[in-house]
């Protein structure tokens, strides 16, 4: 991983030139906000919105440990996080103050001659709510929502996948959990909402080399 984010566009040609630019810290986690816009989430806890057609960034809140996913909740305004340090949180950017430094395109620093602390040494932004939520330290663990039925699961260090409320973080009881005397082998790297041909919700998870299949 390096302190950069790469933006490569598909045309009839072929693939075009990519856009890069500089991030103070490792990019864990990305999700494009409009066609223009993409959140990234870093090593360092920050979160950065980079628009892609002024080629400019700011570094909007910081997170409660590193951001290893970055989910758009029901609109522009809403993400959820996930990161170390058992945490994960719902955040509406609008009530997050833009008091931290904008980034440069090519060396990743602040535009403003004013000296300002570093994203790390900055408060930790306040959130709509925090999830009750577990990973302590594993970087690669899954995170995905169901805007429709209004779902978010989260894998969680124990081996467990976490189903809870976007709106109001609701932990839920379901297949998933962890069954008394059961461990799985490995946490669920990746994991996806899906509707079958039935319009019937469901969820996969990868899990070792292996592919978990959820239905309900």
């Amino acid at each position: 991983m390096t302190n950069s984010a790469t933006i490569i566009r598909s045309v009839q040609s072929g693939w075009q030139s990519p856009q890069a630019f500089k991030t103070p810290s490792d990019v864990l986690a990305t999700e494009f906000q409009t066609p223009h816009t993409v959140a990234l989430g870093l090593r360092n806890a920050s979160i950065h919105i980079w628009d892609i057609r002024t080629q400019a960034g700011v570094a909007r809140l910081r997170h409660g440990g590193s951001v290893t996913g970055i989910k758009q909740g029901h609109d522009f305004y809403s993400l959820i996080v996930s990161g170390l340090c058992n945490s994960m949180a719902h955040y509406d950017l609008r009530m997050i103050r833009d008091d931290v430094p904008s980034m440069d395109k090519k060396r990743g620093i602040s535009k403003t001659k004013r000296r300002r602390p570093k994203t790390w040494s900055l408060p930790v932004s306040k959130p709509l709510f925090n999830f009750d939520y577990g990973n302590e330290s594993r970087t690669y663990s899954g995170l995905d929502i169901n805007k429709d039925h209004g779902f978010v699961a989260a894998a969680q260090d124990d081996g467990s996948i976490g189903m809870y409320l976007m709106e109001t973080g609701e932990k839920l009881a379901w297949e998933g959990d962890l069954k008394p005397g059961i461990r799985p082998s490995s946490i669920a790297g990746c994991i996806r909402f899906f509707t079958d041909r039935r319009s019937e919700i469901g969820l996969m998870a990868s899990r070792g080399g292996q592919i978990e299949e959820y239905l309900w």
